[in-house]
């Protein structure tokens, strides 16, 4: 990055990396047995207006474990740990997160609900919500997300502290906004965000927002690192800490909704998808996806961090001679951080469902939404009524072509070869969702996967992150 774009990044944001070096000094005085954040760490990583700006992590300790099971093989008695039931299911229900509040509704928004479940007790996946305001069109914008790390949490936990934050500033920071005739496209500088279409602001501020934010992630930080370990001012052990954060790669699914146009943007660079439910007649709703899947097998590999694809093969050698880096290899100019961005004009009554790869791993599009639309029609989530159809179900189960969609590609069985049935007894909308991806009301297999060791859990699921925005 040149000096200039660095200059802009921090005398804009007063970005500085101090939060990564006090996220290090107070992980290095958390216990050990603390830092595994348990076998299960059921969490809602939230943003901000949200329950909590923190991730909420249920630890299982080693008080979690009943006295052993023994089983006498001859004279030998031989003792298996067995672990508790915890409650697994019902914190899991408590940590589910809902808004709903006048300063959303005003907006167009008229709810959101959210959780994330991760595999291996460390949560990988943060869900992120913000209002920003839009002072040159007058326009208030609502921006949910969900950051997935494919190895390492911190670049996701550092994609939620500042990606949002960079999306609002770009859009709000578009000095004008001209009709696309009067205008030639131009693409977002760090220093100086070019004048463009009005159509076009919130997609070239979003791309403009996660290039600099990769920079700032990838090519600035390990700048940064050089510069304090010369200075004096780090010690080794905090360089290799900070380094962590670069050299992780993450996902970003990102909404932003233009309150006062209505149209919804979503931003994917990586895995995830984003979908809509919109009723259709009296008694279905129709599907639309609005994000093409990705993974590395396709060029151009979109994914956020990723140094040690992309600094430069000598400064990837400096750092693994100096600095526990990984071993160096050739950046690849196939490797980019900017998003494939999808626009959509919403309607009264229509919902946006983000979910994370690991849970369309275990629900069709189709099934996703005819769930979002028999739990809006039965609970009492404060939704209007008329906007959603009636469904019915005998006993309050529910087959797959009983739900009120029309299920293109049906699979009966669930990845883990069990029949398909979903119930609806949830309040929380994401927390109905996840339950049902993980055997819906066959509960012992839910609990099975909840209660399975986390080296295990990782042959059956990856993280599971689900975000659900009802549109007023």
């Amino acid at each position: 990055m040149q000096a200039s774009q660095k200059a802009f990044a921090q005398n804009q944001f007063g970005f500085d990396f101090t939060f990564i070096q006090t996220m290090f000094r107070r992980f290095s005085r958390i216990p050990s047995q603390r830092r595994l954040a348990g076998l299960f760490g059921l969490t809602a990583a939230t943003g901000i207006y949200h329950l909590s700006n923190n991730p909420r992590t249920i630890h299982a300790d080693s008080d979690n474990i009943n006295d052993p099971e023994k089983i006498e093989i001859g004279t030998i008695k031989v003792a298996y740990p067995i672990q508790k039931d915890m409650g697994l299911l019902e914190k899991l229900r408590d940590t589910a997160s809902t808004y709903v509040a006048p300063t959303l509704t005003g907006l167009g928004v008229l709810r959101v609900d959210a959780l994330s479940l991760p595999c291996d007790g460390l949560s990988h996946s943060y869900i992120d919500g913000r209002i920003g305001e839009d002072h040159n069109a007058d326009a208030s914008v609502v921006v949910n997300a969900i950051y997935t790390g494919y190895d390492d949490p911190m670049t996701a936990d550092f994609l939620l502290r500042n990606l949002a934050n960079f999306i609002l500033h770009f859009v709000s920071s578009i000095p004008s906004r001209l009709p696309s005739s009067e205008l030639d496209h131009q693409e977002v500088g760090a220093e100086n965000i070019a004048v463009v279409a009005a159509e076009e602001v919130i997609p070239v501020g979003t791309t403009g927002a996660f290039k600099i934010v990769d920079q700032l992630l990838v090519a600035n930080l390990a700048e940064h690192v050089l510069e304090e370990m010369a200075g004096g001012h780090i010690e080794k052990d905090q360089a290799s800490a900070l380094l962590t954060c670069g050299y992780g790669r993450s996902s970003a699914l990102v909404s932003i909704f233009d309150c006062k146009t209505r149209m919804l943007h979503v931003a994917l660079a990586g895995r995830g998808r984003a979908v809509v439910g919109r009723r259709s007649g009296k008694s279905s709703y129709q599907v639309t996806q609005l994000t093409t899947d990705q993974d590395e097998s396709s060029l151009p590999i979109r994914v956020l961090g990723g140094g040690g694809l992309k600094w430069p093969l000598k400064m990837q050698e400096r750092l693994h001679a100096d600095f526990l880096g990984d071993p160096p290899q050739e950046p690849s100019k196939d490797v980019t951080p900017e998003p494939v961005i999808s626009d959509f004009q919403a309607a009264p009554g229509d919902f946006l469902i983000l979910g994370s790869n690991a849970f369309w791993d275990c629900l069709s599009n189709e099934e996703a939404v005819g769930l979002v639309g028999i739990w809006a029609e039965k609970r009492d989530s404060g939704l209007p009524r008329d906007l959603f159809p009636v469904a019915t179900s005998p006993n309050d189960i529910w087959k797959p072509d009983q739900l009120p969609v029309t299920i293109k590609d049906r699979k009966d069985n669930t990845p883990w070869n069990t029949p398909k049935r979903f119930i609806n007894t949830e309040k929380n909308v994401a927390y109905h969702l996840i339950r049902n991806a993980l055997g819906g009301e066959d509960e012992v297999m839910t609990r099975a996967l909840l209660f399975m060791s986390p080296f295990r859990k990782q042959k059956f699921k990856g993280d599971i992150a689900v975000s659900v925005i009802f549109f007023q």
